[in-house]
């Protein structure tokens, strides 16, 4: 897979990631894209990948959606509602500003 940030126009080349994921960018830490085979919500689970790495994804325990990730460590329930994929959405937007701190700090 060609892959290409709209933000950083850095480009790398990956594996097909599964059917469903999300995509950050190693350079600028911003997501590149994502696919789901949604149906009446996001289907999961829904890797995560930083590049061609995959570094976490998005699952349900118990009765919550939670992003778990390794690279950066990140444990959180997500809160949106799960209808239009909101909850990638706010996974996008946690794992983001997490990759943002660590490579600041």
């Amino acid at each position: 897979m060609h892959a290409e940030c709209d933000v950083c126009f850095s480009v790398y080349e990956s594996d097909e990631p599964s059917d469903n994921f999300i995509v950050f960018c190693p350079k600028c830490k911003k997501r590149i894209f994502s696919s789901s085979m949604q149906g009446k919500g996001p289907v999961i689970p829904c890797d995560i990948y930083l590049g061609n790495k995959k570094t976490g994804l998005i699952t349900i325990k118990g009765m919550s959606y939670r992003l778990i990730a390794h690279e950066p460590p990140v444990d959180v329930v997500l809160s949106e509602p799960t209808t239009d994929l909101r909850i990638y959405d706010e996974a996008s937007r946690i794992y983001s500003d997490r990759l943002i701190f660590d490579s600041n700090s």
